[in-house]
């Protein structure tokens, strides 16, 4: 992780902690010029009582007071021009102490963080790094991590959530509340997805890419991680889809049954159906008696566990969002799945 990276994530996890909404002002080396001294960023924070600019010095570790003290040093002979910040990774209980007892602002990419100034007070100390958080120097993916996958997939089947609050995108993905702003960094340094404008909402700055990627990833990366299991039909299936429609309440289509609902040219000869409601053991057991499926692992009909919990006009019908749908025909290897995943991506993707 550079520098730009770890005080966007730092940024992110203490609006999570805190509320407060730091501006990155330069993220590259800025020269003082009075001093001659090089900061790493000048970081802006707006409240009630006034403007306050920090001056930012980054270190990926501290675990001496030594360091400390010489961050504090440096930062103090350029005290005129802004308030020091130190930006690290993790900072320990103990050591925030210290930064306290010294004077020494600081935010970390965990959400805790010293600030004090004039009418200005907060400590948070305690917080971990999320589990999906990258460790020094790891460079961190977030389009493939789980989590990542997970709300990525929300923000593109409900663009309005790009202007949700964290603990709304918790709500409809199901990831950790501290992992929300690690995954927006990541989107944010990939050119995928814009920082919050003056109104604090972002776009998509490349969706077409996102969308790609995110099927790409959802069949080795997600959809292992989801319960699975298979079915065999005493019918055909193209026969057993057909009848199959008093189950709406409990499972959506997916893959090419719901494409070939969409657009009617597909002949299904697999059904992916998913629960509605996590793992439904018992509207599984009710799909089965109904139908008289039999567990086959080499079955033909697949159901699997859902990962998200909204809806939309899609699901509203019975089906999955066109991005779900997408990414299981790409992952038949069948050149029949192909191009309905063409025909679909064309009708109904990349202008979502």
């Amino acid at each position: 992780m550079n520098e730009d990276e770890l005080i966007h994530c730092a940024v992110a996890a203490v609006r999570v902690t805190t509320g407060l909404d730091f501006s990155v002002v330069a993220a590259e080396a800025t020269s003082v010029a009075q001093k001659g001294y090089r900061t790493d960023a000048f970081l802006d924070l707006d409240l009630p009582d006034g403007h306050r600019r920090f001056i930012a010095e980054c270190k990926s570790r501290v675990d001496r007071t030594s360091m400390l003290l010489q961050v504090k040093s440096q930062l103090d002979a350029v005290r005129s021009t802004a308030l020091p910040l130190l930006v690290t990774h993790r900072m320990s209980a103990n050591m925030l102490d210290q930064c306290r007892q010294i004077g020494l602002n600081v935010i970390d990419a965990a959400g805790n963080c010293y600030l004090e100034d004039k009418g200005l007070f907060v400590f948070v100390k305690g917080n971990k790094l999320p589990d999906d958080a990258p460790s020094v120097p790891t460079d961190y993916r977030g389009g493939t991590s789980y989590g990542s996958l997970r709300l990525i997939f929300a923000l593109i089947c409900k663009p309005e959530l790009l202007g949700a609050s964290y603990r709304e995108l918790v709500s409809v993905s199901g990831i950790s509340l501290g992992s929300v702003g690690w995954i927006f960094n990541d989107l944010e340094l990939r050119g995928l997805v814009s920082q919050r404008d003056g109104n604090k909402r972002r776009h998509f700055l490349d969706l077409p890419r996102l969308q790609e990627e995110w099927a790409a990833n959802y069949t080795h990366k997600l959809k292992p991680r989801l319960k699975t299991q298979r079915f065999s039909a005493p019918e055909t299936v193209a026969n057993w889809w057909q009848r199959a429609t008093s189950f709406r309440g409990d499972f959506l289509w997916g893959g090419e049954v719901a494409a070939a609902i969409l657009d009617g040219h597909l002949k299904p000869i697999t059904a992916t159906l998913y629960t509605k409601r996590h793992w439904d053991k018992t509207a599984i057991a009710g799909l089965v008696q109904q139908h008289k499926l039999r567990a086959d692992h080499e079955g033909t009909i697949e159901i699997v566990e859902s990962f998200w919990s909204f809806d939309n006009e899609q699901t509203a019908r019975g089906l999955v969002p066109s991005l779900l749908i997408y990414a299981d025909l790409l992952a038949l290897l069948d050149p029949r799945a192909a191009e309905a995943a063409d025909e679909l991506r064309e009708r109904h993707l990349h202008h979502a």
